[in-house]
């Protein structure tokens, strides 16, 4: 092959020659080569395993939990109590036996076709007689009727007495049995009182109250009219006594069982205002200036309690 170039003059002229390599030559069976067939084999990777870390310190793996089982209770079988036949004790050695029999003795025994009265309750009839023109409001004692206590031996009540009426009333377990409860409040009263050889007079608004050193009582009504009945005796009573007055002298003059159940007054009328409060069977009076308190049962009988309203 001839190669021409242009070249200065001064260049050298390429020359042909010889490669060492001989040019390959061209054949057909070359052409159906492949030409991969000339590439060097293909690589194969290499895979190389290494090992995990190895876990190194002074912490102790973690424990497995260990369940425990706990055994259940055991059942102890216990023995009934075997029963002991006791000796046999005679009435005299056995006092609660030997009471209740000594009671059982005493006991009344109803008949089986008794019967529980109903309860009556009580009735307060007021006084209808007046002074003055003033009704007395106060209701004479015959017109209660008997209510008996509530319990044997002490009397529970839904309201307490008043004032020093509750006193009396709670340190005389007796005397609020028989009284029973109170029917409504302590209530003033216009009254006077005198005291007599042989018992005292009260006088509470129209109500004239005899009151026997016996125990006993009775009850007037006041029938005095001012300007028509005499005030005063004509009679002269013994040295240090006196003849009572008004009211009083027309009960006391008037009926000779009052007179010679009296005697004579010891001191002249008091005129107070007196606190009365009414119960079941009864009814409690303060008079001030007596220093006591009055007691009238429904059954005409009377006591007195120091203390005051």
């Amino acid at each position: 092959m001839v190669l021409v170039a242009c070249t200065p003059d001064d260049a050298p002229i390429p020359t042909l020659r010889q490669l060492s390599t001989p040019i390959p030559t061209y054949s057909p069976q070359a052409e159906s080569r492949n030409v991969f067939d000339d590439l060097p084999p293909t690589f194969t990777p290499t895979y190389t395993f290494t090992p995990s870390a190895t876990r190194t310190g002074t912490q102790p793996p973690t424990p497995i939990p260990t369940i425990t089982l706990i055994p259940s209770a055991t059942i102890t079988d216990t023995p009934s109590p075997t029963w002991t036949a006791l000796p046999t004790i005679d009435p005299a050695n056995r006092p609660l036996l030997a009471l209740i029999l000594t009671e059982a003795a005493r006991a009344t025994v109803l008949p089986t076709d008794f019967i529980v009265p109903p309860y009556q309750g009580f009735e307060v009839t007021p006084a209808t007689q007046a002074v003055d023109g003033v009704p007395t409001g106060i209701p004479p004692l015959e017109a209660i009727t008997n209510t008996p206590a509530t319990t044997a031996g002490t009397t529970i009540c839904p309201n307490n007495p008043d004032g020093g009426f509750g006193t009396v009333f709670a340190n005389n377990p007796t005397i609020a049995a028989q009284l029973s409860c109170p029917t409504g409040t302590a209530q003033d009263v216009a009254a006077a009182w005198q005291n007599f050889q042989q018992g005292i007079m009260v006088w509470l608004n129209g109500e004239m109250i005899v009151l026997y050193n016996s125990g006993r009582f009775e009850t007037f009504q006041d029938t005095f009219v001012e300007g028509v009945d005499p005030q005063t005796s004509s009679e002269t009573p013994p040295q240090g006594l006196f003849t009572p007055i008004r009211g009083f002298l027309k009960v006391w003059s008037s009926n000779p069982s009052v007179r010679n159940g009296l005697g004579w007054a010891l001191n002249q009328e008091q005129g107070v205002t007196a606190q009365v409060q009414i119960f079941g069977n009864g009814r409690m009076i303060a008079l001030p200036g007596r220093g006591d308190i009055l007691i009238l049962l429904s059954d005409n009988t009377w006591q007195a309690f120091t203390g005051t309203f």
